[in-house]
């Protein structure tokens, strides 16, 4: 899957795909070098900066990214839900929700938008258990996947802001710290003294 969003350059209708997802691992050359195209009559239906997710796309070509029509889903717009079928809705707003989680560095994303999104298609048959997809890994149990983690991490132990504590700390640093608390392994903090360490 992949979500993306269309945009105007000039007098041009233009569409970009969200930055950091899966399908970018793959790519033999940059996102950024990609054609990407995608039904543009269905498109401009949806006011711009519409969030939309392909479920099915191909590549004609090594450097043309398509996204195919009929698997082409307005998802949400301004914190707004799109209707959808209930049995499409899990997996694709699955998929928005979890990119939205990962994705803090964007002020659309985050966890306290992810869910208060989610509430926005549960009429349409949506249901999330945040519970589980936050759950701390049981006592000796193997953690996979680094991402789980760093959502229950973000999501139970959220990195103190600045305007809480009147200090900086970098997000992953905060994230490796309460991992390896979790874990129970050591940690050497070093620094020069009244640098916060």
């Amino acid at each position: 899957m992949i979500l993306f969003r269309a945009f105007l350059e000039g007098t041009s209708f233009q569409v970009q795909t969200l930055p950091g997802q899966a399908f970018e691992k793959g790519l033999p050359i940059s996102v950024e070098d990609i054609k990407i195209t995608a039904p543009l009559a269905d498109l401009v239906k949806f006011p711009l900066g519409t969030v939309f997710i392909a479920s099915g796309y191909d590549f004609p070509e090594p450097d043309h990214l398509h996204m195919r029509k009929e698997n082409v889903v307005a998802l949400t717009y301004e914190k707004n839900a799109f209707p959808l079928s209930g049995a499409e809705a899990n997996p694709l707003v699955d998929y928005l929700m979890d990119y939205m989680i990962d994705h803090t560095d964007e002020d659309w994303c985050g966890i306290d938008n992810a869910k208060e999104l989610s509430e926005k298609f549960v009429p349409f048959g949506y249901t999330i258990d945040w519970d589980a997809k936050f759950a701390l890994p049981a006592e000796g149990e193997e953690v996979t996947g680094a991402t789980n983690l760093k959502r229950t991490i973000a999501a139970k132990y959220p990195c103190p802001k600045r305007e809480d504590i009147g200090f900086h700390i970098n997000p992953e640093l905060w994230f490796l710290l309460v991992r390896n608390v979790i874990r129970g392994e050591n940690i050497m903090l070093m620094g020069d003294t009244g640098t916060g360490e």
